[in-house]
Formats: C-alpha cells, structure tokens, sequence
C-alpha cells in the first residue's frame, strides 16, 4: 500500500515554517538513508510546484512516501516521526497515496497535540 505522511502545516506560521521544516526534511532524509527501499523523502520546499504540490495554506509539502504490506512495516516510521513531532510540536497527516495520479487522501493525524500513533491502529484506518 502506498502512503504518504505529510508535516501538517495547517496551524504553521508560514514565517516559522522553514524552521521546522528544514531539520524535520534533514531527520526523514537520514533515516531514508539507512532503511531499505519503499521510503522516500518529500521536500518540495525548494522546487517550483504547482497547486497540486502544497498543502492548503500554500506552504511546500514536507514528509515522506512510504509503501508497506505488513502493519509492522509502520511502526519504525511512524515512531521516527511522532519523535519529531513532540520535539517540534507539531503535526503530522497521514493517509493513501495513488502514485498513477498523485492524488492523496488523508486518513489520520499524529503528533504533539494528537499523541503516539499505533502502528496496527493505524492499519485498520488505511485498510492494511
């Protein structure tokens, strides 16, 4: 199943957005790094986009595209993530990816205000 889990920048001051943004892309990249293939790091903050591209205030997205089979296959990201998310105090949007067409759908929300994802609570949300 292909997924994406996207920094939710809906209550991000654009001002402060790179703040955030540029260590949480810097983190996802090195964790990319050192994992076997199905992750893929998303950092359209320096690329032209289009309205397809960003997220609804305008901000460039900022995340990663993930394919799993197994719910297991969840729980190392999401725990990098979640991380993140408390030493950042945000939020991350989880949810299905079709990569034929790019479109999204968000599925659920984790982070500082939203708490620990479970990885196999997580599944039964996406249909895993």
């Amino acid at each position: 199943m292909d997924l994406f889990i996207y920094l939710d920048d809906s209550d991000l001051e654009p001002a402060d957005f790179n703040n955030v943004a540029g260590p949480i892309a810097e983190a996802i990249a090195a964790y990319i790094a050192n994992k076997p293939a199905g992750a893929e790091l998303v950092d359209l903050r320096s690329s032209q986009t289009d309205s397809n591209d960003t997220s609804v205030d305008g901000l460039p997205t900022v995340g990663m595209h993930l394919s799993v089979k197994r719910p297991a296959g969840l729980k190392a990201p999401l725990n990098l993530l979640y991380g993140l998310a408390k030493q950042y105090k945000q939020e991350f949007a989880l949810g299905i990816r079709d990569k034929e067409t790019g479109d999204t759908e968000k599925v659920c929300f984790f982070g500082f205000h939203e708490g620990k994802p479970d990885a196999y609570e997580v599944a039964c949300y996406i249909g895993l």
